[in-house]
């Protein structure tokens, strides 16, 4: 699974639309968008308050 399958499939496990992620992490809706398509990955802050929102440990980098 990539990087970004794995943040996709955590989020929807939560029921968690995009929009409402990005809130969470105050980011923006496109930022969620990018790591899910793998145009971007999360950096520092952004990275680890995105595995414990989504309960996951995130592979890679």
């Amino acid at each position: 699974m990539t990087f970004g399958e794995q943040i996709k499939q955590a989020r929807e496990a939560k029921n968690l639309s995009q929009e409402e992620l990005a809130s969470r992490l105050e980011v923006s809706r496109q930022s969620v968008s990018k790591w899910e398509n793998e145009v971007a990955k999360p950096q520092g802050i952004n990275k680890e308050m995105l595995s414990q929102i989504l309960e996951i440990e995130l592979d890679g980098e």
